[in-house]
C-alpha cells in the first residue's frame, strides 16, 4: 500500500518499509523530519520532536498551523513577551554549519552508522542552539540553520550566536575523533542584519538576504573555521577573539565581502534589562559650567551668544539641556527659556522648531484650532509689544510660521518680522532659544540661526543648540565662522565618572559593572539603558531602595550595541505594550493620546493605560512643562528607541501607519492639515515608498504628490525656499504625466531662484520650457522666458536672456497684448540696460509700462518705471528719471511691494549720488534701512556699498571704514567676508578709500575680490572694475599702468554709460591725471574734450569741477602760454585760477571736501609760482587740515611739500 511505503523523494517511487536506498534511482531515503531530523516512521503526519507538518495534508490543520518549530525545551522569553512568530521585520544573527567530509564517510560506512553519526551532530546542534537562546530553523542535509533575535531580541544575541558556532565546530571535532573518522569536520558562517519574519512556521522562522549571506560566508569557510560578517565582529569585539579573514568573493554579491575568523571566547556570557532611573549629573561640571558663563557673560554685556552642543547619540546632550534649565530656573530673574526640537521627517519640516518656540511663548498648543491660535497670538503680542505698528508687522510673519496666515512676504522679511519678536522679547527679559537634535533641522532653520548671530549681535539672546556629528556633514564646521559662537563638543565619559554614574542608579557587583562600563565605551546612555533593561527583565529588583541584582554573576551581559539593547529592551514589553510602541513609532515628534488612539485603533481608555505604563518604564515621556502649550503630550524618551520600533515594522505595517499618520494629520490640524502639510506629506511619501505594484499604491502616489506640493507650498510661505524646492523635487520624482512634471519642475526652479541659486533655476526653467516645446505648447513656453531670462542675467549671460524673451515675445504673437509680455519686456529692458544696449532698452519699457496699466499689474509697473527711470540715468536725463524713480517709489509703498522697493530706493539713491544732487545720502540710507528690514543682506551690501561711495565724496571716510569693516566682519561674528552675499561691492568701495588714503597693499587686497567683474558681460561691472584697477594702479605710483588701463577705453564708457556712469566718475580723474603725470598733454587735453564738449546739463556738477582742474593743470603746466593761446605767462596764469576757482566754487557747493582740498593744493602751486604768498596760504592751510582729517596721506604729502616752497614769514 503507498501509505505504507516509503515514497522516494527525487522520483516518487514507492519502496518497502525500512528501505534505506531508492530501488528505482539509488538516492538515499530520508527517514528524518526535515525540520529538526528526528527520526519518522512511515504515514506520520507530524514531527514529535518539533511538530513540523510531514505531509500536505497535515500542513493544513490547526495545529501546523500554530506550530513555531523551536525545540521544546527552548530558552522561555522574559515575563510578558510572547513567543508566537509575526511578520515583521527584525535584526537577527544568523549561523549556517556543516559538514565536510560527510560524503565521503557515507561511502564508506553502512546506513545505520551514518544516520547514527548525524543522529549525534543533529543531537549536538539542538543542544548547543537551544543553550545559547537560538531557535534552529531547518535541516538541510548535513547542514543547520539556526537563528538569533526572534521571537525574542536579547541584547547580546550577536554573542550566542558566535559561541554557538565555535562550540557546534568544536563539538563536531570531538565526535571525530569519537567516530575515528578524520575527514569529518565542520564549518559555520555567522551573518548579522535585518531580516523578515514570517507567521508560518512551515515555511520558516526569516527570511532575506541575510539567510542567503550566511550560506554563503560558511561555504567560504576552511574546515573547521568560523567566519563572520564584519557587522557581527564589529557587535562581538570585546567578547570574540578575530583575525581578519579578508575579502571574499560571495556568489549574489555585487562586490567582495569583508570577513573575519572568529578564534576564542574572550569572557563569559551575561544576561539581560529595566525601569524608572534617575542617575546623578556626572562628568559635565565643567561643560555646565562653560553654558553658565556665556549665559551670563552675554547678559551683562547685552551681547547674543550661541553655544552648539555637539556629540553621538547618548552622550549626554539632553541631560546638560536638562540641567542647564533647572539652574535658570533657580535665578532670581528667570529668562525666558523656549525649547524646540527639529523633527527626523521631511527633512526637519521647515522651522518646525521655531515654531515650537513661538507656541510655547504664547501658549499654543500644537494641535490648537486656527481661530484659538490667532486669538492667542494676538493676546500674546499685545502684552509683548508696545508698538502697534512693530505688532501688526511682527503677527502677520509670526502667523505664517504657525500657519495661520496666508503667504506674501519673502523670506528675508520673515526673518526680519521673526527676528523682531525676540529682540522684543529680550528687552523684558533674557532670551534662551534651546534648539534640540538639530541635525535633523532644515537649512532654512540653520540660515536663520546665523541671521540672528548678523543682525541681532547686541541682544540679550542666548541660543542652545543640540545635535549630532552628522550636522557637519551638511554644514561642514558649523557654526565656525562666528565669534559670537561657542562650539561644545561632548566627548564620551571617563571610567570613573562612568563609574559613579551605574552606582548612582544601581548595586552591582564590581565585575557586572566594569563590564558595563567596558561595553559603554563612556556613552552614559548606553549604560543606563543597560541596567534600565536589567530592570524591566528582572535582574534588577529593588531592595530598601536600591537596586540590587539577582541570580548570579555569570548570567549577566552588557548588550554588544546600543541598537540590540533597545530591541531587548521593546521585546520585554508585554505584547500590547510593544504593539503600541511600534505604532507610534511612525510619529517624530510629539503626540497626543488622540494620535495614539487613532493610529492603534484602541479606545481611549485602553490607550491612556497604555502610555502610562510606557511611560512610567521609561519607553515614553511625557511633556510636563507647566508653561509649555505641549503639556501633556508623549514623545520617545529616546529617539533610537523610535528607530529601533520603527524598524521592525514590515513595508505593508509602515504602508498602513503612515496614511494614518498622515490622516489623522490632516483632521486634527486646521484647512486639513495646512500648518503641517509638510509632515503630511513626508507620511504619505513614505506610504506610496512602502506599497508593493499594485494594492493601493497609484492612490497612494497622488496622495503623496498632493502632499508634497502643499507641503511645498507651506515651507515656501515660511521663506524656506530650499526646503520647498525639495519638496516639489520629491514630488516630481512620483509624477505620472507631463503636465503634472512640468508644473513641478517650474515650482522648484521657482524656489531655486528665490533661494538665489539661478544655475540650478535655469537648469530646471529650460528643462520645463523643452517639455513644453516638445507638447507643441509654444505659447505656454513663452511664459516661462522672462524667468529664463532673469536667471541668465543673474549668472553674467545678459546677451542669452535678450535672445530668449525675444523668442518668447515672439511666440506670444505679433500684437503682444498678453499680460505675460509685460513681464517679458520689463526683463528684456533690464538685459539691454546691462549688455550696453542703452537706446534699445527704451522701446521694451515702454512697452511694458503699457501692458501693466493695461492688465493692473501693480508689481510689473513698479518694475517698469524704476529701469525706465535708470534708462533715463543713462541717457543723461536727470529730472524725467525724477519722476519716474519717485513715482515708482510711491506705488510700491502704496500697493507694500517691498522687494520693488528696496530695488527702486537703492537705484535712486544711486542715481541721485552720479548726478550730485542733494538727498542721495538720505534716500540711500532709507534703502539700507529697507533691506534690513526685510532682512535681505544682498540688498544690505548693496545699499551700504552706494552710501559709502556717498561718504568717499562727502568725507565721511570714518563711517565709511567702519560701515565696511562691520558687514565684512560679521558685526560680532556674523559671517565670512567672501561668502557674504553682495561682499564685491563693499570691496570695491575699500579699495577705493585704501587707495585714497595710499594703503595700496590694503587697496590690492580688496581689488581682489573685484576680479570678478572683469569677466562679467555687463560692461558698466567691467568698466567699473577697470577703473578700480587703474585708481590703484596711480595710487601706487604707476601712472602708466593706470593710464594704459583706461585711457584708451574713456570714450567708449562716457559714450555707451553717459557722463554720470560709476565708471566714468571713477575712470576720468585718474585718467586725467594719470596723463598729466605722464606729461601727456595731448591725450589730456582730448580727455578733457569728451566731457567739455557736452552741454552742462548733461555733465554733473562733481566731473563739471573735474573738468575745470584738469584745464587749470594743463594751463598752469610747462608750456601754458602756447597750448593756452594766451599772449603772456600772466594771462595763462589768469586763466588757470578762474578754472581753479570755478572748481573750488562747484566742489564747495557739493560739500566734497577731497576734491575741494586737491583743488586747493593746485591753486596753492600755482599762487605760490605768481609770488602771491598770502594768497597761497589761504587755500593751501584748510586743504591739509582736511586732507589730514581725512587721513588722506598721499594728497597730505602734496600739500604740506607744496606749503614749504613758502617763505618762512607766509607760512607762520
Amino acid at each position: 500500500m503507498r501509505g505504507a511505503a516509503t515514497v522516494c523523494p527525487h522520483c516518487g517511487t514507492d519502496n518497502a518499509i525500512g528501505a534505506k536506498f531508492c530501488m528505482e534511482c539509488g538516492s538515499a531515503l530520508s527517514t528524518s523530519c526535515p525540520e529538526c531530523g528526528q527520526p519518522t516512521v512511515p504515514g506520520q503526519k507530524f514531527c514529535s520532536e518539533c511538530g513540523t507538518a510531514l505531509t500536505p495534508r497535515a500542513a493544513s490543520t490547526p495545529a501546523a498551523a500554530g506550530a513555531t518549530g523551536a525545540p521544546a525545551d527552548s530558552p522561555q522569553p522574559p515575563p510578558g513577551a510572547s513567543r508566537q512568530v509575526s511578520a515583521e521585520l527584525r535584526t537577527v544573527s544568523v549561523l549556517f554549519v556543516d559538514l565536510v567530509g560527510y560524503t565521503s564517510l557515507s561511502e564508506r560506512l553502512d546506513a545505520e552508522d551514518v544516520r547514527e553519526v548525524l543522529g549525534h551532530y543533529f543531537d549536538a546542534a539542538r543542544r548547543i542552539v537551544d543553550r545559547y537562546g537560538g531557535i534552529i530553523e531547518k535541516f538541510i542535509g548535513d547542514a543547520v540553520m539556526a537563528v538569533w533575535g526572534t521571537p525574542v531580541a536579547r541584547e547580546d544575541d550577536v554573542e550566542r550566536a558566535v559561541r554557538a558556532a565555535l562550540q557546534l565546530v568544536d563539538a563536531v571535532a570531538a565526535l571525530r575523533h569519537e567516530i575515528q573518522a578524520p575527514e569529518l569536520q565542520a564549518r559555520a558562517g555567522v551573518v548579522t542584519g535585518q531580516a523578515a519574519l514570517v507567521a508560518r512556521p512551515e515555511e520558516g522562522v526569516v527570511v532575506g538576504d541575510r539567510v542567503n549571506t550566511a550560506a554563503r560566508v560558511q561555504a567560504a569557510a576552511d574546515p573547521g573555521m568560523v567566519l563572520v560578517d564584519d557587522i557581527t565582529r564589529q557587535a562581538t569585539s570585546t567578547a570574540i577573539a578575530y583575525e581578519d579573514a579578508g575579502h571574499h568573493e560571495l556568489k549574489g554579491k555585487a562586490e567582495p565581502v569583508h570577513l573575519w575568523r572568529a578564534l576564542k571566547v574572550l569572557a563569559d556570557t551575561r544576561g539581560p534589562d529595566g525601569e524608572g532611573l534617575h542617575a546623578r549629573f556626572v562628568g559635565r561640571d565643567a561643560d555646565l559650567r562653560l553654558v553658565k558663563e556665556l549665559f551670563h557673560a552675554g547678559v551683562s554685556r547685552r551681547a547674543l551668544r550661541l553655544v552648539a552642543v555637539s556629540g553621538p547619540a547618548g552622550v549626554g546632550k539632553s541631560r546638560l539641556q536638562a540641567e542647564f534649565l533647572e539652574y535658570l530656573n533657580q535665578l532670581p530673574d528667570c529668562p525666558l527659556w523656549h525649547p524646540g526640537r527639529c523633527l527626523p521627517y521631511g527633512d526637519g519640516v521647515a522651522y518646525w522648531a521655531l515654531a515650537e518656540m513661538v507656541r510655547h511663548r504664547l501658549g499654543v498648543p500644537e494641535d490648537a484650532p486656527a481661530e484659538e491660535t490667532r486669538t492667542k497670538l494676538a493676546a500674546g503680542l499685545k502684552h509683548w509689544i508696545d508698538d502697534p505698528t512693530e505688532r501688526e508687522l511682527i503677527s502677520v510673519r509670526l502667523g505664517i510660521l504657525l500657519g495661520v496666515a496666508d503667504a506674501g512676504p519673502s523670506r528675508e522679511e520673515l526673518f526680519a518680522g521673526w527676528r523682531l519678536f525676540f529682540e522684543r522679547l529680550s528687552e523684558h527679559d533674557p532670551v534662551v532659544l534651546a534648539f534640540e537634535d538639530m541635525h535633523w533641522a532644515d537649512d532654512g532653520l540653520l540660515d536663520f540661526i546665523e541671521y540672528l548671530l548678523d543682525w541681532s549681535a547686541h541682544r540679550r539672546i542666548f541660543i542652545l543648540s543640540f545635535s549630532r556629528p552628522e550636522l557637519s556633514e551638511r554644514r561642514p564646521g558649523w557654526p565656525a565662522g562666528h565669534r559670537s559662537a561657542t562650539a561644545l563638543y561632548l566627548d564620551p565619559l571617563g571610567e570613573k565618572p562612568m563609574e559613579d554614574l551605574i552606582d548612582s542608579v544601581a548595586t552591582l557587583p564590581g565585575a557586572a559593572k566594569e563590564r558595563i562600563i567596558s561595553h559603554a565605551e563612556g556613552i552614559p546612555l548606553y549604560a543606563i539603558e543597560t541596567v534600565r533593561a536589567l530592570v524591566d527583565r528582572g535582574g534588577l529588583v529593588e531592595r530598601d531602595g536600591a537596586l540590587v541584582l539577582t541570580g548570579e554573576l555569570g548570567e549577566l551581559d552588557v548588550p554588544p550595541s546600543l541598537i540590540s539593547l533597545l530591541a531587548a529592551r521593546l521585546d520585554a514589553l508585554a505584547p500590547d505594550e510593544r504593539e503600541l510602541v511600534k505604532t507610534m513609532s511612525v510619529f517624530g515628534g510629539n503626540f497626543p493620546l488622540a494620535a495614539a488612539q487613532a493610529l492603534s485603533g484602541l479606545p481611549a481608555e485602553t490607550a491612556d493605560a497604555g502610555l502610562t505604563r510606557l511611560v512610567r518604564k521609561q519607553v515614553l515621556s511625557v511633556r510636563a512643562d507647566p508653561h509649555s502649550p505641549d503639556r501633556g503630550q508623549y514623545h520617545f524618551a529616546q529617539a533610537l528607541l523610535r528607530t529601533v520600533a520603527y524598524d521592525v515594522l514590515t513595508k505593508r505595517e509602515r504602508k498602513a501607519l503612515h496614511v494614518a499618520a498622515g490622516e489623522y494629520l490632516s483632521r486634527a490640524f486646521a484647512n486639513e492639515g495646512e500648518d503641517v502639510a509638510e509632515a503630511v506629506a513626508a507620511h504619505y511619501l513614505q506610504a506610496y515608498r512602502c506599497a508593493s505594484p499594485g494594492e493601493d499604491a497609484e492612490q497612494l502616489r497622488r496622495d503623496a504628490v498632493a502632499a508634497l506640493r502643499r507641503g511645498g507650498g507651506r515651507a515656501a510661505a515660511v521663506g524656506a525656499p530650499l526646503s520647498a524646492e525639495r519638496a516639489f523635487r520629491r514630488a516630481l520624482e512620483l509624477a505620472a504625466d507631463e503636465e503634472e512634471c512640468i508644473e513641478l519642475i517650474e515650482a522648484a526652479a521657482d524656489m531655486a531662484l528665490v533661494d538665489g541659486r539661478y544655475e540650478a533655476a535655469l537648469e530646471l526653467f529650460e528643462d520645463a520650457s523643452d517639455r513644453l516645446g516638445r507638447l507643441g505648447r509654444d505659447v505656454t513656453a513663452a511664459r516661462l522666458a522672462a524667468k529664463i531670462g532673469h536667471a541668465l542675467r543673474r549668472v553674467g549671460r545678459p546677451g542669452e536672456a535678450i535672445d530668449r524673451m525675444q523668442q518668447g515675445l515672439r511666440a506670444l504673437g505679433s500684437d503682444g497684448t498678453d499680460p505675460t509680455a509685460a513681464q517679458l519686456n520689463v526683463e528684456l529692458g533690464v538685459a539691454l540696460l546691462a549688455s550696453g544696449r542703452v537706446r534699445d532698452a527704451a522701446e521694451p519699457l515702454e512697452r511694458a509700462l503699457e501692458l501693466a496699466q493695461a492688465h493692473e499689474l501693480p508689481d510689473v509697473l513698479a518694475g517698469a518705471l524704476t529701469y525706465k527711470a535708470q534708462l533715463c540715468v543713462a541717457l543723461s536725463r536727470p529730472h524725467e528719471a525724477t519722476l519716474l524713480f519717485d513715482g515708482a517709489i510711491e506705488l510700491c509703498r502704496r500697493h507694500e511691494l517691498h522687494a520693488r522697493l528696496i530695488v527702486a530706493l537703492l537705484n535712486s539713491g544711486d542715481f541721485l549720488t552720479r548726478f550730485d544732487q542733494p538727498g542721495a545720502a538720505e534716500r540711500t540710507s532709507d534703502a539700507l534701512a529697507a533691506a534690513r528690514r526685510a532682512g535681505s543682506r544682498v540688498y544690505e551690501s548693496v545699499a551700504a556699498s552706494n552710501l559709502m561711495r556717498v561718504w568717499e565724496y562727502t568725507g565721511a571716510w570714518a563711517e565709511l571704514e567702519q560701515l565696511g569693516g562691520e558687514l565684512l566682519d560679521g558685526e560680532g561674528g556674523g559671517g565670512q567676508a567672501r561668502e557674504r552675499p553682495g561682499a564685491v561691492d563693499l570691496h570695491s568701495e575699500l579699495a577705493m578709500l585704501a587707495a585714497l588714503r595710499g594703503a595700496t597693499d590694503a587697496a590690492h587686497s580688496h581689488l581682489t575680490e573685484v576680479s570678478g567683474w572683469r569677466h562679467s558681460e555687463s560692461s558698466q561691472l567691467r568698466w567699473t572694475q577697470v577703473a578700480c584697477e587703474a585708481v590703484v594702479a596711480l595710487a601706487g605710483g604707476d601712472p602708466a599702468a593706470a593710464f594704459g588701463l583706461i585711457a584708451g577705453t574713456m570714450p567708449d564708457i562716457i559714450a555707451l554709460e553717459g557722463p554720470a556712469g560709476q565708471a566714468s566718475r571713477i575712470a576720468f580723474p585718474c585718467a586725467l591725471e594719470a596723463a598729466l603725470q605722464l606729461g601727456r598733454r595731448d591725450e589730456a587735453a582730448d580727455l578733457l574734450a569728451l566731457l567739455a564738449s557736452r552741454p552742462p546739463g548733461l555733465v554733473p556738477p562733481y566731473l563739471r569741477a573735474q573738468v575745470s582742474r584738469g584745464f587749470g593743470l594743463l594751463t598752469a603746466g610747462d608750456g601754458h602760454a602756447a597750448a593756452s593761446g594766451a599772449d603772456s605767462e600772466s594771462e595763462a596764469e589768469a586763466e588757470a585760477e578762474g578754472h581753479f576757482r570755478r572748481a573750488i566754487e562747484i566742489l564747495e557747493e557739493l560739500g566734497y571736501p577731497y576734491w575741494l582740498a586737491r583743488v586747493r593744493t593746485d591753486l596753492g602751486a600755482l599762487l605760490i609760482d605768481a609770488g602771491r604768498p598770502d594768497d597761497a596760504c589761504a587755500v593751501l592751510d584748510p586743504a591739509i587740515a582736511a586732507l589730514r582729517t581725512l587721513g588722506a596721506a598721499p594728497a597730505l604729502a602734496r600739500a604740506e611739500a607744496t606749503l614749504s616752497r613758502l617763505p618762512l614769514a607766509s607760512t607762520t
